[in-house]
């Protein structure tokens, strides 16, 4: 048995609120463009901010899903390591953080502005 113990950080510099799922098994969503059928479950995350979730795993991988407030899907199912971190860009795209840092992607790119929300 695998070690379940995980926690992954998302966090949000889109404009608008997100709305996140991070599961230890991918999540049965449905095809379609209009996601906001589907927030019911997902944790509201808002502009700025960022949340740690700690899902169950023993596969030592997350399934990440993203909606805008604008019903949109950012990723569906985005695969990830435990104790990985994601970012909402301002552009409402998915990055992977650097480790220790929930808003500088593993391109060195820092996605929160620097003024104080």
């Amino acid at each position: 048995m695998g070690n379940n113990s995980s926690y992954v950080s998302v966090a949000n510099a889109y404009s608008k609120n997100i709305y996140v799922q991070v599961l230890g098994i991918p999540a049965d969503l449905p095809d379609g463009a209009d996601a906001g059928a589907h927030k019911n479950g997902f944790t509201k995350i808002a502009p700025g901010t960022f949340l740690t979730f700690r899902p169950k795993t023993e596969s030592g991988k997350v399934y990440i899903s993203v909606i805008t407030e604008d019903n949109k899907w950012v990723c569906k199912n985005l695969e990830g390591d435990k104790e990985e971190g994601l970012i909402i860009s301002p552009e409402g795209e998915a990055f992977t953080a650097q480790p220790g840092n929930v808003w500088v992607d593993t391109a060195g790119k820092r996605h929160q502005s620097s003024t104080v929300w």
